[in-house]
């Protein structure tokens, strides 16, 4: 069984807010410490993202995003779609302020 494990912080609207993807590097130390193999995908500064995403997705155990509320959802969905519609069986979970605050509609 794989012990990797892909994180995707989605596009934002503006490419200039750039900053440390914090939520993630959070989620992956802990992981990391216990033996994951931890690959991140940060879509604000790797364009197109999505062949990137798809081939780092490739035998991991899940795929987690970080999703705030606003545009990046709609990256969010994109990059969910298309890696449901190439790795089927893989688990797609989403995480951050907008899946913690508004769990049902996510």
């Amino acid at each position: 069984m794989s012990n990797k494990i892909t994180l995707v912080f989605p596009r934002l609207r503006r490419e200039s807010n750039v900053w440390a993807p914090l939520p993630l590097m959070a989620v992956a130390a802990p992981l990391t410490d216990a033996g994951f193999q931890v690959e991140l995908v940060d879509g604000r500064i790797i364009h197109p993202h999505l062949p990137d995403i798809l081939a780092t997705a490739g035998g991991s155990l899940f795929l987690g995003l970080s999703v705030m509320t606003g545009f990046q959802i709609k990256d969010a969905v994109m990059i969910s779609r298309a890696v449901k519609e190439t790795y089927p069986e893989l688990p797609v979970v989403w995480g951050g302020y907008h899946a913690s605050m508004l769990p049902a509609e996510t």
